[in-house]
């Protein structure tokens, strides 16, 4: 009577936008002066009329290797990407004049974007461009020439900048560096730059997410031992297969998922080829891996009879991403725990309870304590 069988899948819900970082500086100090984490030349300054943000660079920080810059880890998988940040024109910028010109740059795995020039007395309104490898973007003022805070009586501007990356741009080193360069011949008290609010978007085409299912008897065929099947993937080890898991010669079973077998990025992401190569090696990136695909079989499961039977315990993933990272690589959850990592959060269920989830970077750092291989 009522026999029911149920099926039940893990299913990973395809977001088309999902974000990878997050920077608006306000948990840093500016007495002393703090450095913000994960960047190279990034030190923290405040105003009243911006909080805490990246700054601030005057002449004295021109040269390249006074520019603050760090690496991102991005997924590999995403269509595209967005790296976005307020740039903030302080005080008296002059424009094009003979000393020479008062501009500013942003630089993406090495691909220069030049945000413009900029002077004190201009609005410099809506700006886009393209530049190489396909990336686009958009300079745009909040509000024209206003004395915002700073130094004496020269005019400050607020512009916020949108850069579209494309996926040739980080499909094989899975890196965004960024770059932030002023070119200007002032000090502090004369013109400077600084930078806020900086975030990572992540795009993705779902249609490739949407897995099918499909099974059910086709045939009585006795089993066949010259076939033995097991799911593949080029990011695992498996134990032997037993021979007891074989396959009908006319499988009695399969499973099919529409998308194409899962693959993984590596746990250390080799560099590009030498047109992708980045410009230096990446600083100490902090933030979201790739995405961690739900497990899924590419091929027919083992059945030694009419019951579909699942590959023995033994045929669980067995690489780093189903071991915690180590309290070197931290993860943000709040302005009160900024830099957390997964022996803190072992200690939290209440946080488990609201990171522990696929929209989180503690999802991917801390596996275990999530609880995500609590099945294997």
């Amino acid at each position: 009577d009522n026999i029911r069988i149920q099926a039940v899948f893990h299913c990973q819900i395809c977001e088309e936008r999902r974000l990878i970082s997050f920077e608006d500086f306000e948990q840093y100090s500016t007495v002393p002066q703090d450095y913000a984490q994960g960047w190279i030349n990034g030190k923290i300054d405040y105003d009243p009329s911006f909080t805490n943000y990246l700054g601030r660079y005057d002449g004295n920080d021109a040269p390249e290797d006074k520019s603050p810059f760090r690496s991102y880890i991005v997924p590999m998988d995403a269509k595209s990407l967005t790296v976005e940040f307020d740039f903030y024109e302080l005080d008296n910028w002059d424009g094009l004049q003979d000393t020479g010109e008062d501009c500013a740059f942003a630089f993406i795995n090495g691909v220069e974007i030049f945000l413009g020039i900029f002077s004190e007395l201009a609005d410099e309104g809506l700006r886009k461009g393209t530049g190489k490898r396909g990336i686009r973007y958009e300079v745009e003022s909040e509000m024209g020439p206003a004395r915002l805070g700073s130094e004496g009586d020269y005019d400050d501007q607020k512009h916020h900048v949108t850069v579209h990356v494309p996926h040739n741009v980080f499909k094989r080193s899975g890196l965004v560096e960024l770059k932030l360069l002023s070119r200007i011949d002032g000090t502090k008290d004369n013109e400077s730059a600084g930078y806020d609010n900086i975030k990572i978007t992540a795009y993705y085409d779902c249609s490739t997410y949407a897995p099918t299912q499909t099974w059910g008897p086709t045939t009585t065929a006795a089993p066949s031992a010259s076939m033995t099947y097991y799911p593949t993937d080029t990011g695992h080890t498996y134990s032997p297969v037993s021979p007891s898991y074989i396959s009908p010669a006319s499988p009695i079973h399969s499973y099919a998922p529409a998308s194409p077998s899962m693959t993984y990025a590596p746990a250390s992401p080799a560099y590009p080829t030498s047109d992708e190569q980045p410009p230096v090696a990446p600083v100490s990136p902090v933030f979201q891996p790739v995405l961690s695909p739900i497990f899924q079989p590419s091929s027919p499961l083992a059945s030694p009879a009419l019951t579909p039977t699942l590959p023995p315990a033994g045929l669980a993933p067995s690489d780093t991403t189903c071991v915690d990272k180590t309290d070197a690589l931290v993860f943000y959850v709040s302005i009160e725990h900024p830099n957390a990592t997964c022996s803190w959060l072992e200690n939290e269920p209440d946080w488990i309870s609201q990171i522990c989830n696929p929209t989180n970077t503690a999802w991917f750092y801390c596996p275990v304590t999530c609880g995500r291989f609590a099945n294997y």
